[in-house]
């Protein structure tokens, strides 16, 4: 391990020190009600702890329970990022939402920087009971395949596969939808059960609607980007057998801006933490150059040799992929280190 001097084991420190501060602890919800000239936009966000999430608008007179408009939901991922202090939005209709905790102490404020619908800025989501937030059906759009018995519905551009459960009503109207057919894309209403699964309210017959819904949006909900995002170990040369003492081993590229294209990244081997710089350049160009260390003793058979592997898979990197959530670290073409997105 590289050694610097006492203000670089402080730096290594405290960012690891920082970031397990800041994290979120999922299933949470948050809840925001705001005023748009005579109309109350309420506002629901549910982040669940597999990394998805639901939003729910309801918009009504202010002194009226008169709907404006239709319900609006929309879904998608949701990680982490800028080592724990940014929160991500990937929607399943094309859009990207910001966050960031009210303060490092405070986890009851979520401050987004825009609501769908409303375009007023930044507003604060405060922290509610989950299960005010799991108990109320949402409207989702994806696809539903049988499978050894079961069925399960994945929503449209989502990485997130959740198992149906329900009234045998349901059931048997989904089935006779699905009659013939591998796989079908349509509307259900469902209420969260678990990160495994969801209770089937409704379905709705598949349409065309529903299929070109689910084909016009294009975002990505796995992550496309290296930056800011908490990135944990989970092989190295082609080992998966992942050996810590304290913590998980991860890596985090931080940087200023969401798709800065260089900065001071942080890490931790299993059992001391690191930092380094990195440097993006070109198609999936990346240079990383190792730092300093903290010098912790840990006498786990194997770290040593782990964490030897893993600076070297570092320092070495010439080039990355991801594919899903997951993060992978080449040279001359062969993978020598992989990374899973860590939403918490």
């Amino acid at each position: 391990m590289a050694v610097a001097g006492g203000a670089a084991v402080a730096t290594a420190e405290s960012a690891e020190q920082a970031r397990h501060k800041n994290m979120l602890t999922p299933p949470l919800a948050y809840k925001n009600t705001t005023k748009k000239g005579d109309t109350l936009y309420n506002t629901d966000l549910f982040l669940a702890d597999n990394g998805f999430f639901f939003m729910n608008q309801y918009a009504h007179k202010e002194h009226s329970k008169q709907n404006v408009h239709e319900p609006y939901s929309t879904w998608g991922h949701w990680n982490q990022v800028k080592n724990g202090h940014g929160v991500e939005l990937l929607t399943a209709d094309n859009k990207t939402i910001q966050g960031h905790l009210k303060s490092e102490d405070d986890k009851k404020s979520l401050i987004l920087d825009t609501i769908p619908n409303v375009d007023l800025g930044a507003a604060a989501f405060e922290l509610i009971v989950s299960s005010e937030l799991t108990s109320k059906p949402v409207d989702l759009i994806g696809t539903i395949t049988p499978k050894d018995g079961h069925f399960f519905f994945k929503p449209t551009h989502s990485d997130t596969s959740f198992k149906l459960v329900g009234f045998d009503k349901q059931i048997k109207k989904m089935e006779t939808f699905l009659h013939g057919k591998k796989d079908i894309t349509t509307k259900i209403i469902a209420t969260y059960h678990s990160p495994s699964e969801l209770n089937l309210v409704d379905i709705f017959e598949p349409t065309k609607e529903y299929t070109d819904k689910a084909n016009s949006a294009t975002v990505a909900t796995a992550q496309e980007h290296i930056q800011n995002t908490y990135w944990k170990l989970v092989e190295v040369n082609g080992n998966r057998n992942i050996i810590l003492s304290s913590d998980e081993p991860q890596v985090t590229f931080n940087t200023a801006e969401i798709n800065g294209t260089n900065g001071e990244g942080t890490g931790f081997d299993g059992c001391n933490g690191f930092f380094f710089n990195w440097e993006l350049s070109g198609d999936k160009k990346l240079k990383i150059t190792l730092g300093g260390s903290t010098l912790r003793m840990c006498h786990e058979a194997g770290i040593d040799k782990q964490s030897q592997e893993l600076m070297q898979a570092l320092s070495q990197t010439d080039s990355y992929t991801i594919k899903g959530s997951v993060l992978e670290l080449k040279h001359d073409d062969k993978v020598s280190a992989k990374f899973e997105t860590n939403p918490l």
